[in-house]
């Protein structure tokens, strides 16, 4: 399972090793002090439930208004590209990336916005990302 996880960070662009390293070190009691960001779920090669992917940004204390701006808007662009409103998430990927360039889960979900407006699907929604490679 740790290397479908990895699979599925890599994807979209979150440092693996960094990110299940700070999952572990995370105590139960200690939760409401981290802040995370949820990048979607995703349904691994060979599974049949999907698992929620979230991106340990540090504590909540640290955070910044950037951070809080970047959040937001990423959550606003996911919940487009999850109603399949695939120009409105890319725009609003694109608008991220513009402010942010190096953040990996806009652009990851920009390009998959991109290919559906050119090559729409047309299976059954659901929300997860299908990983096929294991």
């Amino acid at each position: 399972m740790a290397g479908q996880l990895r699979q599925a960070l890599a994807a979209v662009d979150v440092a693996a090793d960094d990110a299940l390293a700070d999952v572990v070190m995370v105590l139960p009691d200690r939760l409401d002090e981290i802040l995370t960001r949820p990048v979607g779920s995703f349904l691994l090669a060979g599974k049949s439930a999907a698992v929620c992917v979230v991106e340990v940004v540090g504590r909540k204390q640290d955070a910044n208004p950037r951070v809080s701006l970047l959040h937001q808007k990423f959550a606003e662009a996911l919940g487009a590209y999850r109603t399949r409103a695939w120009r409105d998430a890319a725009s609003q990927f694109s608008e991220i990336l513009d402010m942010f360039p190096d953040d990996g889960p806009s652009r990851f979900y920009l390009q998959r916005c991109e290919a559906y407006v050119l090559n729409p699907i047309d299976e059954p929604s659901h929300p997860a990302v299908r990983i096929d490679q294991k």
